[in-house]
């Protein structure tokens, strides 16, 4: 399968063809896994993302949303931000100096699009594995 093409494709980006290397991918789909034994980022404990219970730390987290995020300044390439989490019914209590992790989640539309382009159903683990035997 040419995934980069068809990425590329969907993205309308063109190559030169000698600046590109395009390399070859197999898709597993893995029908037979137990989903709920499947690790999906958690830090410590499988499901501690779905499954939301106190005590919160630093290896069993709170999701928290962004209440407020607005710019306080911006000077050249730095900027300070006010952010603000809403952390209603962790039992957790903010104090100024304590740290706060940033989880990223990915885009749905972008992971929806990359389901069709791939023809997977997305609720099936997979695995691309480069086929080209290439090392970088």
């Amino acid at each position: 399968m040419k995934i980069l093409i068809r990425v590329c494709d969907y993205f309308n980006i063109e190559s030169t063809g000698d600046d590109v290397s395009i390399r070859q991918y197999k898709l597993t789909e893995h029908t037979d896994v137990d989903l709920d034994r499947v690790y999906t980022g958690e830090v410590a404990r499988i499901n501690s993302f779905k499954n939301q219970r106190p005590p919160f730390d630093a290896k069993n987290p709170f999701l928290s949303t962004v209440r407020v995020n607005k710019e306080l300044h911006k000077s050249g390439d730095r900027s300070c931000m006010h952010i603000e989490f809403d952390i209603d019914g962790s039992k957790m209590r903010y104090d100024s100096g304590d740290h706060a992790a940033i989880y990223p989640e990915n885009n749905t539309d972008l992971v929806n699009r990359l389901g069709e382009l791939l023809n997977v159903n997305l609720d099936t683990i997979i695995t691309l594995t480069n086929t080209d035997g290439k090392v970088e």
